[in-house]
C-alpha cells in the first residue's frame, strides 16, 4: 500500500491527527513490531482466540492498513496493540506508524480516545478505567470548561455520547475488586446493580465474590441497596450477605423513615440513632401491649 494510502486512512481520526499535529503524506515511518512497547498501566485488552485469529489472516491478507500511532519515549504503543501483535504474528518485519514526541498525559489522551473511536466491543471494565485514565489526565494538564458550567465528566462523556452522570457510573466500576468486576464484563453482575456494590468496602466484596462463586445467584437491585445499607451501618458480614441473597422475599425487612421534626423534641440533642431507636422501640411496645 502506498504512502498515500495510508495517509488517507490516518485522515480518517481527524481528532487524533489534530491532537498529535499530524501531516499524514509525510510523517508516516516504518518501524520493526518487536521493537514496539506497550504503552504503561494502559486498559484496553489484547484480542484473543478467533477474534485475534481473523485479524493476523486480514494482516497477512492486506497488511497494516492504518498505521500504528507511537510515542517516541520508550517507543510506547498508543494506537494499535492489537495490529502490532498481529503483525508480529503474521512475521511482518516492518509496520507504518507515526511517531510523536508526547508527554505522559497526552499519549493517555490519544490511548483512550484511539480505543474508544475505533472498538465497538469495549468490555465495561475497558470503558470505566478508560474514562479514568483520560479524566486523570485532563485534570492534571487543566483541561476543563468551567465557564459553561460543564464539569471533565461531562465533557468527556459528551465526546462519546454518555452523559456526566452515565460517565459517574462507569468510575464506580473501578472501585470494585477484579473479581466482581470480571463478573460484570461477563455479564454475571448487571451495571447498574455493580454501581450499588460499589459502594461495599474490599473485605465485604470480596466476602460477595466468594459467596457468588459457590452459589448460582442473580442479584437484584433491591438486594444490592440492602447490602449497601448494611455495608454503610458496618454491619454487613458474610451472615447478613447470605440471609439478603438467599432469604425468602417475605422475609425482607421493611424501612421507614420518620420526619425528625416529629421527635426530636423528645430526645436530647446528642442522643445517637441507637438511642433514639431503643426508646421508640420501648414506646411501640408498651403502647401494644395495653
Amino acid at each position: 500500500m502506498s504512502r498515500f494510502d495510508l495517509a488517507s486512512k490516518v485522515n480518517a481520526n481527524k481528532g487524533l491527527n489534530d491532537l498529535l499535529g499530524v501531516n499524514p503524506e509525510s510523517e508516516i515511518q516504518f518501524l520493526v513490531p518487536t521493537t514496539l512497547n506497550d504503552f504503561p498501566e494502559h486498559p484496553f485488552k489484547p484480542h484473543r482466540g478467533d477474534k485475534f485469529k481473523k485479524l493476523v489472516e486480514s494482516i497477512r491478507l492486506l497488511g497494516i492498513i492504518s498505521p500504528l500511532i507511537i510515542r517516541k519515549e520508550g517507543l510506547q504503543t498508543l494506537s494499535g496493540h492489537n495490529r502490532r501483535n498481529g503483525a508480529i504474528e503474521a512475521g511482518l518485519n516492518k509496520v507504518p506508524c507515526i511517531v510523536r514526541d508526547i508527554d505522559y498525559d497526552t499519549a493517555s489522551i490519544i490511548v483512550v480516545d484511539s480505543n474508544f473511536q475505533q472498538r465497538d466491543d469495549l468490555l465495561i471494565s475497558e470503558k470505566a478505567y478508560g474514562y479514568k485514565m483520560k479524566l486523570e489526565a485532563m485534570q492534571r494538564k487543566g483541561k476543563h470548561d468551567d465557564s459553561i458550567g460543564l464539569k471533565s465528566r461531562d465533557i468527556v462523556g459528551r465526546e462519546y455520547g454518555d452523559s456526566g452522570s452515565q460517565v459517574q457510573r462507569y468510575l464506580r466500576m473501578t472501585y470494585l475488586t477484579d473479581t466482581l468486576l470480571n463478573m460484570v464484563d461477563e455479564n454475571k453482575i448487571a451495571f447498574n446493580i455493580a454501581v450499588e456494590i460499589s459502594y461495599l468496602n474490599k473485605v465485604e466484596q470480596e466476602l460477595l465474590a466468594s459467596f457468588l462463586n459457590d452459589n448460582d445467584i442473580n442479584i437484584k437491585m433491591s438486594q444490592a441497596a440492602e447490602m449497601k445499607y448494611y455495608s454503610k451501618n458496618k454491619k454487613l458480614d458474610l451472615v447478613q450477605i447470605k440471609n439478603i441473597l438467599v432469604s425468602a422475599p417475605t422475609s425482607k425487612t421493611t424501612y421507614f423513615k420518620l420526619p425528625a421534626n416529629n421527635f426530636s423534641k423528645y430526645f436530647e440533642k446528642d442522643a445517637n440513632e441507637k438511642q433514639v431507636l431503643d426508646v421508640i422501640e420501648k414506646a411501640l411496645k408498651q403502647y401494644f401491649e395495653k
